[in-house]
């Protein structure tokens, strides 16, 4: 037992719940190498598996985001560059005339029309214009001539055409006309159709090339016409007649200019076959990226191939974090303050050198686990889909290790590797401070679900509500501007499953750690204090005397542990499984024998101290084989300590003496024999003594439990004297020496265990016939109190 509050200091780590067993194994100046020790190797630690040999390009630095990292060639290379080579192949090719043909086949056809319609005219003549009859004869015509010809006639204009002119001005008129479509046919007519057959092919143009080689009068659509339409103003006509052979013969202006998409491809592919790849040449000591740079795709391929060269020379080095001593020492001061601010935290709490390797073991597999996944996320398949690359950051499992955390070593702790994991996954993907505090929000919301949890299902419900808070707060933050897009929304759904996920995940591997650590949980407690556990059931059917014993145990244990600010989950659990060794021998203890025979009466001393003690191994027997926690074997281990069995040493010394004639003997000579003829440590438990408060909260319980059932009168003044008597017993029995405690903390334990028996073994009102003899008739009268 020690009165120190504190051993060694920050570095030397050790609290004075670990003060007695450390000091008395290693000096001072061993525990403080040790604490020195630790603290670099997780300072170095995180900076190795976070920032060594850091090459997750294509997660870290996105094409157009903003990069906070400054990355210098620490070795000389050369790369092929795809974009500039495709960059001078684009200048090329907008450069590069167009391949088209001229197509004849429509005019050629409509050129037919017009013939057949010339020689059918001639069949009418002005006095077909004249008559009812000769007209009816003209729509006729025109309408079977229109059924059988791609071409738009109007009666009326082939009346006039017929009268206007002679068949020989007429078939003049046509001849100049079908001149008139050849030249236009020859020399090309061009539309928008073209731009969006080049538009289709994904090419450009800044010229036409005919694949004749020779260049023509190409015209527009609009100028075609145009030039029709003059040209038919100077023929000897008039202009109503003109008119009526422009309607005819635009109905057979058609874009003939048709873009040869298979020459164009091949004379395209002879330009980039004449392209020599463009290489690039890095120096030394170049800078790649500078720091508050967007990067754009050339910077992209340069770091790309950047890290293709250090994976294929095996450089040993900082990869792309020259400042990589420098995140070390980063790393070494918020690892200190973090000590600082998690000894502050825990005020009077368990804070020890176990604790700080837990929370050290914890925060490194969640980095090593995320950087793992960054490895994997460094390929070809995110570099493709830029809504996946800036997605897959955030779905990776960030939460699991602090959940586990608060979970073994409580909320202060868990507080500590948030900050952590924030800290380095955002360095680690070369995000900005907003980023770090998105995570950590997310860290502290998971965090205050998991406060105080008692059940395991209840760890999957703390990652549903905590991944639909951060979705909602994400969605809220880009609500108000108005910049709600695809991707935050994509990024919202991620990160609710990735809260999710991080439930599901310490739900998994929180038992793990719990045994590699040999730190339980609450959780885990709370589990093993159901009363359909099979270790229960069976001490309730086969011992109900004490199972009824280790629920007051439990209960009183529980209460003092809350007031002590100890683990009474723990001292709760503990003290339901003390006396689980009972059960093989349950007769041979005096709270189950049901005022029957006593089984000891028929045995020695020896051999009943022998079945008492047994039940201490029995119960570790048990423990192990049912895997209870190492905690709840420790309670079981050390519940008696190495207390004497005084009614059987007593027995021993009262038979003892009977064999001998103590009438001759004076006190010391008696004293001496019994000393000689008998020994002590027979009649005592083997131990060990308890060596944590809790242990030490749920010995004190059964004792005082056991005791308090002798009172005949329950006062305050009697409840205290028995306690005072326990723990005085037990002090000088050197019962306390292993514990890490202290004076203060024994005398308020004194306090608090007499204000708990006093509670719980209150007065009530006798409901019983009066001791005088009279009925129920006189209770109103003569009410007395009787302890129970």
């Amino acid at each position: 037992m020690v009165a120190k509050r504190w051993q060694g200091g920050i570095f030397g780590m050790s609290s004075r719940t670990e003060a007695t067993q450390i000091e008395s194994r290693y000096p001072v100046w061993q525990r403080k190498i040790g604490g020195i020790l630790t603290f670099l190797l997780f300072s170095f630690g995180f900076a190795l598996v976070s920032f060594f040999g850091n090459n997750c390009l294509r997660i870290q630095f996105i094409p157009g985001n903003v990069s906070k990292s400054r990355i210098v060639a620490d070795l000389a290379f050369e790369y092929e560059s795809k974009i500039k080579t495709e960059k001078l192949y684009e200048q090329k090719r907008h450069q590069a005339d167009n391949v088209f043909y001229i197509d004849k086949k429509c005019y050629d056809d409509f050129i037919e029309v017009l013939k057949l319609l010339d020689e059918q005219i001639e069949n009418f003549t002005y006095e077909h214009t004249l008559s009812e009859a000769g007209r009816n004869d003209i729509r006729e015509f025109i309408n079977e001539f229109v059924a059988s010809n791609v071409i738009k006639l109007e009666w009326h204009d082939i009346a006039i055409l017929i009268s206007s002119l002679t068949p020989i001005e007429r078939t003049q008129a046509f001849q100049e006309c079908i001149s008139l479509l050849r030249e236009i046919a020859r020399d090309g007519v061009f539309s928008e159709e073209v731009s969006a057959s080049l538009r289709q092919f994904s090419m450009s143009y800044t010229g036409i090339k005919l694949k004749s080689d020779k260049r023509r009068n190409l015209r527009t659509l609009e100028q075609a016409l145009h030039y029709i339409r003059m040209h038919l103003r100077s023929m000897d006509v008039d202009q109503d007649v003109a008119n009526i052979f422009f309607n005819i013969i635009k109905q057979g202006i058609k874009p003939n200019l048709v873009f040869d998409a298979e020459e164009s491809k091949a004379r395209l592919e002879m330009i980039r076959k004449s392209i020599k790849p463009v290489r690039v040449k890095v120096r030394q000591g170049d800078l790649i990226l500078d720091g508050d740079t967007v990067i754009n795709d050339e910077i992209h391929e340069a770091l790309v191939a950047y890290q293709k060269v250090l994976k294929q020379s095996n450089y040993i080095g900082c990869g792309f974090y020259r400042d990589f001593y420098t995140k070390i020492l980063q790393g070494m001061v918020a690892l200190y303050v973090a000590m600082v601010l998690l000894q502050v935290l825990q005020k009077n709490k368990t804070f020890n050198l176990k604790t700080l390797v837990g929370c050290g073991i914890l925060t490194m597999a969640q980095l090593l686990f995320l950087r793992i996944f960054l490895q994997i996320g460094n390929h070809e398949v995110f570099l493709k889909h830029f809504t996946l690359l800036n997605c897959f950051p955030l779905c990776l499992p960030l939460l699991w290790a602090s959940g586990i955390t608060i979970l073994l070593y409580g909320f202060s702790g868990g507080v500590i590797v948030a900050f952590f994991v924030s800290l380095y996954y955002t360095l680690m993907i070369s995000k900005s401070i907003h980023f770090f505090l998105m995570l950590l929000t997310s860290h502290f919301i998971f965090l205050a679900f998991l406060k105080n949890i008692n059940f395991r299902i209840k760890i999957i419900w703390a990652g549903i509500l905590s991944g639909t808070i951060i979705a909602a707060l994400m969605l809220a933050e880009h609500l108000f501007p108005m910049t709600i897009n695809r991707l935050v929304l994509f990024q919202s759904g991620i990160l609710m499953i990735m809260c999710i996920g991080s439930g599901l995940l310490t739900v998994i591997l929180f038992p793990i750690f719990e045994r590699l650590f040999s730190v339980y949980s609450n959780v885990t407690l709370f589990e093993l204090m159901d009363y359909n556990n099979q270790i229960l059931k069976n001490l309730q059917i086969t011992a109900p005397g004490t199972y009824n014993h280790s629920l007051i145990v439990s209960n009183i244990a529980e209460q003092v542990a809350i007031s002590a600010n100890a683990n009474s989950v723990l001292c709760k659990t503990g003290a339901l499984f003390h006396d689980i060794g009972k059960m093989l021998k349950a007769a041979y203890f005096i709270e189950n024998q049901n005022n029957q025979i006593n089984l000891h009466d028929q045995q020695t001393p020896y051999l009943s101290t022998l079945i008492v003690k047994n039940h201490v191994k029995d119960g570790v027997a048990l423990a192990k084989q049912y895997r209870l926690p190492s905690p709840i074997i420790d309670i079981i281990q050390q519940h008696h300590g190495t207390t004497l069995i005084y009614y059987f040493y007593e027995k021993a010394k009262h038979d003892l003496l009977l064999s001998i004639d103590t009438e001759n003997m004076s006190d010391e000579e008696i004293n001496m024999f019994i000393t000689n003829k008998l020994d002590a440590s027979v009649f005592r438990y083997n131990g060990p003594r308890p060596r944590t408060k809790e242990n030490l909260i749920v010995m004190l319980s059964d004792s005082i439990e056991a005791a308090s059932r002798t009172l005949k009168r329950i006062t305050y003044q009697t409840i205290e004297n028995l306690v005072n008597m326990i723990f005085d017993i037990k002090l000088n029995d050197h019962q306390l020496d292993e514990c890490p405690i202290t004076f203060d903390e024994i005398r308020e334990l004194r306090k608090i265990f007499a204000s708990i028996i006093l509670s719980m073994m209150h007065s009530r009102i006798s409901y019983n016939l009066l001791e005088d003899g009279t009925g129920m008739d006189n209770m109103g009268s003569n009410i007395y109190w009787r302890s129970e």
